[in-house]
Order: C-alpha cells, then structure tokens, then sequence
C-alpha cells in the first residue's frame, strides 16, 4: 500500500503568490485609511470652527459687540507704540470652556485703550501671559494643519493688520518655543482695517474692533468670521507658527491657496478651506473660487450677497 508524504508548508511559489495578495491589499488599504483619516480630519476642523464662532456669540451676548481682531501693538500716529498684542482668541477663552486659562492672563492686557495697552507693554514680557501661552488647545487646533512640526522663521508674537495701514505686520521670536499655536484666524475684511477708503471691504474683526451685529449689514450668513490659516508652506519646517495668544485678524486681499505664505487663508485639506460665518454656520470654500467672490464674502457691509454655492466651486 503506498503513503504519500505529509507536506509541512508551502512552497517558495505558494508563499510568493500569498506575499503578492498581502501587498496589493495594503495597497488598495492604505489609501482608504488615508481617505478616512482626512475625513475625520475635516469634521474635527469644522467642529473646532463651530466651537470658535459660537464663542464669539458668547462673548457677544456678554459685552454687545464681537471681540477685537486684536489689541494694538502699533498705530498710524505712533509706529513705536508697543502695546499688549493679544489677538482675537484670548478673549474667547472663557467661552471655549476655558476661564482658568484666561484668568491666568493679567486683566489690563484686554484693556482696548491704547494708552493703556501701550503702558501694560506686550504680552510675551510677562511671566503670567507667558505662562498660559504655554497651553495647547485642542479646539484651536486642526488635526490635518501639522502645528508643531518645527518652523523656520518663527513663532507670531504678534500678527495681523496694522490700524490706518493696508498691510499685514509680524513679531515673531527665535522660533521652536513650546507656546500654544493655532490654524484659526478671524476675517479682518479685504485689506484688514476699518480704513479702507469706504469702509465697505472692512470685516467684522480688525485692530480694536468692536463691531455690532447690526453694523453686518450684508447678513450674518453672508460674512465670513474665521477660516484656516497655515502660517506658511508646512513641508517641514514649516515658515511660522501662529500663536492663539497672539495670531490676530487676516486680511482676504492676498487670496485664498492650499499653501503658500503665512498672510494667506491656508488649509491642508486638498483645494478647499474651512469658514465659519458669522450666523454660525460652517462652509466650506474652494481654494479654486473667483478673487472677488471671496472678497466680496469677507466685508460685512460692502452690498454683495455671496452665492454660497459659487464659493464652494
């Protein structure tokens, strides 16, 4: 009676074939899991933004106006006042679950004097503000923006519009410091101050704003309040980091792209970027979107009503 030979494993052909299937199933995987992971992404982004403008209806409720795109650190009259510098987050702080962390910060720093933001001297020269600029928030936070990879140039003291001035300034320090960052900035309008020739571009957030819901003329759901900011192109190092503590209002007039300078709208989420408005709501628009259309989204009181679609295009 013949026996055949029990085999013990599998053949060099067998166990190739099994290492040829494992690989093209990783292959169609991996960019599954990616697609999942940037979804996830995506909604924890509009969630955070969601967080953030309803924050400013917050504060809203509490003090009859939106809070200020920024404290002054220079005005047109005196360039070399150098006041408190806070941008527009640390004042939603108690409003984003967060009031240990603003009261660290000295009261006198809110103050929207100028004379008295100029006596209180910046904010990065303060041992307590510094302190609590050490926080990493979440909220503030975009899963997809990288924030803490290392930067080249610097980390934002201080960024944003400069009042009576068309243009963008920037404090920044030696860079790679452990203070709290974010990829949220508020919408300062087309050129970033309440100056412009016709006050018609400005948005709701600029140098010492104080701006009521009634001066949006053009309709809360028509006006955009925060959106994403990247702070630069981000293949590691990225060029800045935008600090929560000190990142203040942009300006929409330098456009709209995936990645490019610290002064642009900026998101890593593939030709699009997330916007809260200021009814609250959250959209988002295509990096692809005509220039004006995008301006035009950004003054509360220019007369355009956007095609809401027609940004998302």
């Amino acid at each position: 009676m013949l026996h055949r030979k029990q085999r013990l494993g599998f053949t060099l052909i067998e166990l190739l074939v099994v290492i040829a299937i494992i690989a093209i199933l990783i292959a169609l995987l991996v960019p599954a899991v990616q697609k999942v992971r940037e979804a996830s992404a995506r909604t924890q982004c509009k969630n955070n933004l969601k967080q953030i403008v309803l924050a400013s209806h917050g504060y809203l409720d509490a003090n009859k106006c939106l809070p200020p795109g920024s404290t002054v650190c220079t005005t047109a009259a005196d360039p070399t006042v150098n006041g408190t510098c806070l941008g527009t987050m640390p004042f939603l702080l108690p409003y984003l679950d967060q009031a240990p962390l603003f009261q660290k910060i000295p009261a006198a720093f809110f103050d929207l004097n100028p004379v008295a933001e100029a006596a209180t001297g910046p904010w990065w020269s303060n041992g307590a503000a510094v302190s609590a600029s050490f926080t990493q928030l979440a909220v503030l936070t975009c899963p997809s923006a990288q924030l803490y990879t290392p930067v080249s140039i610097g980390e934002s003291l201080y960024s944003g519009t400069i009042p009576g001035i068309a243009s963008m300034d920037i404090q920044e320090n030696a860079g790679n410091l452990p203070l709290g960052r974010t990829n949220y900035v508020a919408n300062a309008g087309y050129i970033g101050n309440s100056n412009d020739s016709n006050q018609v571009n400005c948005g709701p957030y600029f140098p010492l704003s104080q701006t009521k819901i009634s001066q949006i003329t053009d309709g809360t759901s028509n006006t955009l309040a925060f959106g994403e900011a990247l702070g630069g192109t981000v293949s590691p190092p990225r060029d800045y980091a935008i600090t929560w503590m000190g990142g203040g209002a942009m300006p929409t007039g330098y456009g709209i792209v995936n990645a490019t300078d610290w002064y642009n709208f900026s998101s890593n989420h593939g030709g699009m970027v997330h916007f809260a408005f200021c009814d609250g709501t959250v959209r988002t628009i295509s990096t692809g979107v005509n220039f004006s259309t995008f301006v035009y989204a950004s003054g509360m009181a220019d007369g355009h009503v956007v095609d809401l679609i027609v940004l998302a295009q």
